[in-house]
């Protein structure tokens, strides 16, 4: 049962990484804006002065995940409610 636990915290920790390893992966060209972004971007009607704030939206919803996803996982209640379950 133990193993299982551990395997399931591990589980969700590999999620929430690759989750924001991908949010990052994404938004590196909009904050860089690389050409083909913007052009992409214009087809649907966006201007390319909204490109950059779209990144740094984007850049600061994922910081913000990250840090209540992975600080919900340090607290102690969290622990707790961990422990209770088994």
């Amino acid at each position: 049962m133990e193993n299982r636990a551990n395997a399931s915290v591990m589980a969700g920790w590999a999620i929430t990484i690759e989750a924001i390893l991908f949010m990052l992966r994404d938004l590196i060209p909009d904050d860089q804006q690389a050409p083909w972004v913007v052009k992409a971007n214009a087809r649907l009607g966006i201007p390319a002065n909204v490109v950059l704030l779209i990144g740094i939206a984007g850049l600061l919803s994922t910081l913000v995940y990250a840090s209540v996803d992975i600080g919900a996982r340090r607290h102690p209640a969290y622990r707790i409610s961990r422990l209770a379950t088994r």
